[in-house]
């Protein structure tokens, strides 16, 4: 009689499993579905300077639909290949992205000879990096060039450009009052005591270096 009902709790056990799962699956379904991510759209931009001796190879362009409506404009990459050094195409795209009226943030320059150069134009920011690789196509070393045209966000400014950009100014240097008149009354001055709620410490020395360390 014991061995019966053990087999019975057996199968109600393994007939309950299918169940379980069947359920788990339809609520899974009954969810939102996943949403495709953006893709990337196969494009050369029109408007940028491209030198004579690159050739294109690929380019990209994400503009992702929830940011559809704002002042966000679609992210471009390109990718080009040229027979010379990093650095013999540096001023060609000084002189012809200051033609197009991006202004150059800096320039790195790395160990290598590989450079990036950086633009900004009102809220938009232009990276163009120039890297020294291996062509396999001609089996000598070449320039690699990336082009990325974004929106730039306030983590790409400086405080000071920030300030600028919100009110059309520069912020300005304090204006120190005038020193007051001397006077031959000279009082004592008095002894500075510590705020109400604050504690005051006993060794001057102790207090500055906790001082420098924060």
């Amino acid at each position: 009689m014991k061995s019966f009902s053990s087999r019975f709790m057996t199968l109600r056990l393994a007939a309950s499993v299918p169940v379980f799962v069947v359920l788990a699956f339809c609520l899974g379904c009954a969810g939102p579905p996943a949403q495709p991510p953006t893709p990337y759209i196969n494009e050369e931009l029109g408007n940028f300077p491209v030198h004579p001796e690159l050739e294109y190879k690929k380019g990209y362009r994400y503009a992702p639909q929830e940011l559809a409506g704002t002042d966000f404009k679609p992210t471009w990459t390109g990718h080009y290949w040229g027979p010379r050094r990093p650095e013999n195409y540096v001023a060609f795209y000084l002189r012809e992205m200051k033609a197009r009226e991006w202004k150059l943030r800096r320039i790195i320059e790395k160990i290598n000879g590989d450079k990036i150069l950086e633009f900004a134009k009102e809220t938009e920011g232009a990276t163009i990096k120039l890297q020294r690789a291996f062509n396999r196509k001609t089996a000598r070393f070449a320039c690699s060039l990336v082009a990325e045209i974004r929106t730039l966000g306030l983590q790409h400014f400086s405080p000071e450009e920030n300030y600028r950009h919100l009110t059309g100014s520069s912020p300005g240097a304090a204006v120190a009052p005038a020193p007051a008149p001397p006077s031959d009354n000279v009082e004592k001055a008095s002894p500075i005591k510590p705020v109400k709620g604050t504690l005051e410490p006993a060794d001057q020395n102790k207090a500055r270096q906790e001082l420098i360390i924060e």
